[in-house]
């Protein structure tokens, strides 16, 4: 399905150009939420407007909002960003800071962005998420918007996987030997989200459920790390529908209920306003 808020030529270029990125793989759900993601944006920054993009590792969404003429700004932290991602961004002329955000303050000056983006960032503040929404909101334009979305604590998958008795929580080697850990601290559930919005002092919220994993038809299963996985093997996701595989039958009543149900959906958005 093709929206009139994007433009296809520049969403197709842009994806052409992650692909030629070293060490990412593409999926039919990260193809969906960025469609999805970059539709809001879209829909609310106006002509000429600037955009402000936090946690861009290789940043398809400012990608694509620079190539069609936007002022971006992107900001990453490289202990969790990766430390040649936003290096990436900045070749093509977008304007680039690092800092960790929630401890130092955005470089940008008071009411000067029309829209702020932040992709499933707010899941890994390890502390209070207080003064990140705070220095968000300072740098937004008064009638601005902040956009936010993460990862729906309590969908589907994670309450299966909790029924099963398998922790939701990376498992502790993959970050045992780490200063950091880079995983999620805490995630939210689409009231929790609206919550922090409403305590930040946004309006006109906009609460948004969507469901991106379940539409991916699975190729091949990894066996969860916490069950015997091996190091780095990867479950491989494709388009379609694969009769073969026992989870594609289970994929399409899980769909069918997440379509039904908005709470277990994979994925949630909040919009508000300054």
């Amino acid at each position: 399905m093709y929206s009139k808020l994007i433009n296809e030529a520049a969403f197709q270029e842009v994806c052409d150009d992650f692909s030629r990125l070293p060490g990412l793989t593409s999926s039919d759900s990260a193809s969906r939420l960025r469609r999805f993601e970059i539709e809001r944006v879209a829909s609310k920054l106006p002509a000429g407007g600037s955009l402000l993009d936090v946690g861009s590792g290789y940043g398809f969404v400012p990608r694509y909002f620079h190539k069609l003429g936007f002022k971006v700004i992107s900001v990453d932290f490289p202990g969790t960003g990766g430390l040649d991602a936003l290096k990436w961004l900045m070749d093509l002329g977008i304007e680039g800071h690092y800092l960790q955000v929630g401890v130092e303050p955005l470089p940008l000056p008071d009411n000067s962005i029309d829209v702020v983006f932040v992709g499933n960032v707010i899941e890994h503040l390890p502390n209070s998420p207080r003064p990140f929404m705070t220095d968000l909101k300072r740098v937004l334009k008064p009638g601005g918007h902040l956009i936010m979305d993460t990862k729906n604590a309590v969908d589907v998958k994670t309450r299966l996987k909790v029924l099963a008795g398998v922790s939701n929580w990376a498992p502790l080697s993959s970050y045992y030997d780490f200063d950091i850990n880079p995983h999620h601290h805490k995630e939210y559930t689409l009231a929790e989200l609206a919550r922090l919005f409403e305590l930040s002092g946004f309006q006109n919220l906009e609460r948004i459920a969507m469901e991106m994993f379940l539409y991916s038809s699975l190729r091949k299963f990894k066996t969860l790390q916490a069950m015997g996985a091996k190091p780095g093997e990867r479950s491989t996701f494709g388009t379609g529908f694969n009769p073969w595989h026992p989870y594609e039958y289970a994929r399409l009543v899980l769909l069918l209920l997440a379509k039904s149900f908005p709470k277990l959906r994979s994925d949630i958005m909040v919009i508000g306003q300054k």
